[in-house]
């Protein structure tokens, strides 16, 4: 769950507390400004000496029950990630509590709302901070797009309802690819075997409908899925080119690669196909299903044959 807060109860005791021991403040005058008594301010200070910033979130006053409360340790990371970037404006002290992206922010309560989960969003913020981390190395985007990773890899599946039939994120992928040059855990590279095998499953199943002679019932794929199975294929590439584990899976994802750039290219309109239409200038070099294209159509078929051209050679040019 991505979790968005302001500043809090625990900051503020946290705040409180560093004004006795840093600051040379007297607990009666700390008392004072923050509207407690002393007895409060030397609790304070007992828990964050036998507990640290964790134990400032016991006891707050706050709702018996509340769909958006984080826990105590959350909500230290987050005075944590303050202190060490005052610098960062509001959206980017977000943290990933749990790994689990959720699909919507309430404004009017400002709170995610609970439960909302989508099969893409928690891949792209995977990947988007894996790639803020490739980025800039140093503002500690590693952790959190790891924290996501590790959920992806080994609850997402099942808390989510996706085991079966077995999603292929490309999302997942993607963050695979980019966080492989500085190295994964055993589970990633499992997750990403299982990655390749669902996408090696789709590849070979949609390189079969083409020149068959009775229809499937499952209609060909628009270029857009193939595209991003081809794009995912071409990031676990990557991946087992940076990580020796995954080595003896290279030449399997560069055959599905291979494959499902094939595909990508025998059913772009070349000249001949473009001809039958009115205006054949704007049909040429596009992809259509059923007489329709749309834009994430060319955006990810043309992205596919880019993660393949190294394998194609002439055949994607």
């Amino acid at each position: 769950m991505l979790v968005l807060v302001e500043l809090n109860v625990v900051e503020q005791r946290y705040q409180a507390v560093l004004e006795v021991l840093n600051q040379g403040a007297t607990v009666t005058d700390v008392a004072r400004r923050n509207g407690v008594t002393r007895q409060t301010v030397h609790a304070w200070l007992h828990k964050y000496a036998s507990r640290g910033l964790a134990g400032l979130a016991d006891g707050s006053a706050k709702p018996l029950s509340c769909p958006h409360q984080m826990t105590a340790e959350v909500e230290a990371r987050v005075v944590t990630i303050r202190r060490e970037h005052p610098g960062w404006g509001q959206r980017t002290r977000q943290i990933v509590a749990g790994g689990q992206m959720l699909d919507a922010y309430d404004l009017e309560v400002e709170a995610p709302v609970p439960g909302r989960t989508s099969r893409y969003s928690t891949g792209e913020a995977a990947w988007a901070m894996a790639q803020l981390h490739n980025l800039f190395p140093t503002e500690g985007w590693d952790e959190p797009a790891r924290r996501v990773l590790d959920y992806l890899a080994t609850e997402r599946d099942e808390v989510e309802g996706l085991a079966f039939p077995p999603w292929a994120d490309q999302w997942a992928a993607y963050t695979l690819g980019e966080l492989a040059p500085s190295g994964l855990d055993p589970h990633h590279v499992t997750y990403a075997r299982a990655l390749a095998a669902r996408f090696g499953m789709l590849v070979r199943s949609e390189s079969q409908k083409d020149g068959w002679p009775v229809p499937f019932v499952d209609p060909r794929a628009r270029a857009a899925g193939i595209g991003v199975w081809v794009e995912g294929v071409g990031a676990l590439v990557r991946a087992a080119e940076q990580d020796n584990r995954l080595a003896d899976d290279r030449p399997a994802l560069e055959t599905r690669l291979t494959c499902g750039g094939a595909i990508i290219a025998g059913r772009q309109q070349d000249g001949s196909d473009a001809a039958a239409w009115a205006a054949p200038g704007l049909v040429e070099g596009a992809w259509f299903r059923d007489d329709v294209t749309r834009m994430d159509d060319q955006q990810h078929a043309l992205s596919g044959l880019l993660a393949a051209a190294g394998e194609l050679g002439p055949v994607g040019s």
